[in-house]
This record gives C-alpha cells, structure tokens and sequence, in this order.
C-alpha cells in the first residue's frame, strides 16, 4: 500500500448475489479516488467473471479468505462495512459492528417490499447509507430511514459472463419463480416454442413438464437473454420481473404472476402494474 493509498478511507463490501456485486462493483469504480474498497462475493451465488477487468479487488468469501483478509490489513477498523442483511454470518456481522460505520447494499426484491424478508432496517442507524439502482420511482417506505445514494443503472445487471440462451424458433419463455406455480395452461399447445428457464438454487426446482426446453439460469446471462428476447414471457416475484418491467423492449410481452399476497406487499411496483398497457402487461394475481 502506497502512502496515497493510506490516506484513502477504508470500505469493505460483502456480496450475496449478482445484484449487490453489480452495485457494489460500481461504488468502488465511483469512488476509487477517495476510498479503498474490496469486495467479498458469495461464489456460488455470484458470476464475479463479469468484472474480472474492473479493477476492483473482490475476493471469494470463505472464513479462511476473510481471515487472512483481516491479518494482512492488521484487524484494522474500516471507516464503513457495507452488507445487504445480517443474514450473513456470525463472522460478517461481528466485523460489521467492529467498523466505524455500516450501511446498506441492495441485493434484490426488498427495495420493493413493505415488509422486506431479509433485511431488518431497525439493525441499521437511521441516516445510514443504502446503496442502490438508480430507480426513478418511489421505494418502499421503510427506506425512508436511509439516506438512499443511487450507483448504476439497473441495466447493468446485464453485464455478464455468461452467454445468452439461444432463442431459435423460441417465442413463449417461462422464468422459474415465486408466483409461477406451474406452465401456464395457455402454454401447453406450444412447448416446442418456449423455453423454461428454472431456478439457479436447484433446491428451488418445482417446474418440469415433458418435452419442454429448459436451461438453468445459473448457466445464461438471464437480464442479458431477456434483452434480446421478442415474445411472451411469463415471471413471477423476482428481480427478472423487475428487469423486464423498467428494461424490456417493446416487443417484449410480460405475464406477472404473483400471490395475492406479494401483490400486495409490492406497492411501489404498482405503478406499473396498474398500466397494463406498459410492454403488453397483463398480471395474473392468485
């Protein structure tokens, strides 16, 4: 470390999935100037090869990375940690608390929940940092109590590694999550025309039909398929909803399928589910 280097505040950023590593990635760039940050990713849950060029130091997350991370830097205190939830270990957390600020990184579908399932905002100081998207439209209330800083486009999300699923002769395409309890009965006359694309968690895997075409979204660029796709596609409560809702083209004809329930905790997202005009909408509530 060069005496410029000392001199820069201190940033550690954990990373649960793709969505956290893709702001984070940004935050560091942002503000690589002022501030030394390194990244944890979960590697399993994290495609970290998209930014293998960025010049950001991220590391894969282990107790054993972790903790030559803290002998190299001394046990030194950093000036912020930054974690999506304090779901994420008894190690992480006991740092988070070590450092001399802690903020928030987004990792998904809570931005958008009046009752977000992961997060606790009460284990955050009112006037923490919660770093996000650079949505144009109202959050979900209990952000009020964050100082919400805004990175990079959500379109980023696309950046990735990974190829995009081929979309030959593939018009309906099914994406596996909370909401899509089964193939659409609309579907079941043009399984040679549509793709399932099924959970990465392969614990999450309900969905199979016969002759059906499927690919795992841990093997494609999911945001970065959805780009390119012209068609029907049918998505439930996750963040591939979301993407297609603010990115999709025009040609891009987008089924919600949502419980009564997540409907209702999804208030900021009923600007758009109230236009069912928006890319051909139609929301299919339960």
């Amino acid at each position: 470390m060069n005496k410029t280097d000392s001199l820069k505040k201190v940033r550690v950023i954990f990373c649960a999935n793709q969505v956290s590593l893709c702001i984070a990635v940004s935050l560091a760039q942002r503000d690589r100037d002022l501030v030394s940050t390194t990244v944890f990713y979960m590697p399993a849950r994290c495609d970290f090869l998209a930014y293998q060029d960025s010049e950001v130091e991220l590391i894969p997350y282990s107790r054993i990375s972790f903790f030559r991370f803290l002998v190299k830097t001394m046990f030194a205190r950093p000036g912020e940690m930054c974690i999506p939830h304090m779901k994420t270990g008894r190690l992480i957390n006991a740092y988070a608390k070590y450092a001399r600020s802690l903020s928030a990184i987004d990792d998904g579908m809570d931005t958008f929940r009046e009752k977000p399932r992961n997060i606790d905002p009460e284990n955050f100081t009112i006037g923490a940092k919660y770093y996000t998207f650079t949505y144009d439209f109202p959050l979900a209330s209990w952000l009020n109590r964050f100082s919400i800083e805004k990175i990079c486009d959500i379109r980023n999300l696309a950046i990735s590694s990974r190829p995009q699923a081929s979309l030959e002769n593939i018009k309906n395409m099914v994406i596996e999550s909370p909401g899509v309890v089964e193939i659409p009965q609309v579907l079941k006359d043009s399984l040679e025309i549509t793709l399932l694309v099924k959970h990465s968690n392969r614990n999450k895997n309900t969905l199979s039909y016969p002759c059906i075409t499927s690919v795992s979204g841990a093997d494609i660029g999911l945001e970065k398929t959805i780009d390119n796709f012209q068609g029907n596609i049918f998505v439930g409560e996750s963040m591939a909803m979301v993407y297609a809702l603010l990115c999709g083209t025009k040609n891009l004809k987008i089924n919600v399928m949502l419980s009564r329930n997540a409907y209702k905790n999804l208030q900021c997202m009923k600007v758009f589910f109230d236009n069912q005009s928006h890319n051909g909408l139609a929301l299919n509530i339960r």
